[in-house]
């Protein structure tokens, strides 16, 4: 379910799968309610009511976790484009430097270990260096 919200570039995906589950419940919810009224009538005894109904709200509380689960990804999601952003207006605003400055230091690099003979490693904050 997650690798749909990632490739989704506006959210309108997420946004149309939050609203058929919220419509799958809703028709979850009158389905219980016409059992009930089947029940109260007579159509149906009291032992098929209450196993009907308890499959019903298992189902219910299936979707609604599926949804809570698609509202924290989507605020996953959007925290991460907000922080990529943020890190791109900082490259942005550094691209025209001639030297590394400290702000570009400290925005890609984590650590650097300088060892005897020369040898240096730098562990770096971002993938991809």
């Amino acid at each position: 379910m997650n690798a749909g919200i990632c490739g989704d570039a506006d959210g309108s995906g997420v946004a149309a799968q939050s609203d058929e589950i919220g419509a799958r419940v809703a028709a979850l919810m009158d389905e219980k309610r016409t059992l009930y009224e089947q029940m109260v009538l007579g159509d149906i005894s009291s032992d098929v009511y209450i196993s009907e109904k308890e499959k019903t709200d298992e189902e219910i509380s299936r979707l609604n976790r599926v949804k809570a689960e698609i509202k924290s990804s989507k605020e996953t999601l959007y925290a991460a484009r907000s922080a990529n952003t943020e890190l791109n207006k900082k490259a942005d605003s550094t691209t025209g430097e001639p030297a590394l400055t400290r702000a570009l230091v400290e925005m890609l690099v984590s650590c650097v270990r300088v060892y005897p003979g020369g040898k240096v490693d730098v562990e770096w904050k971002v993938a991809g260096f």
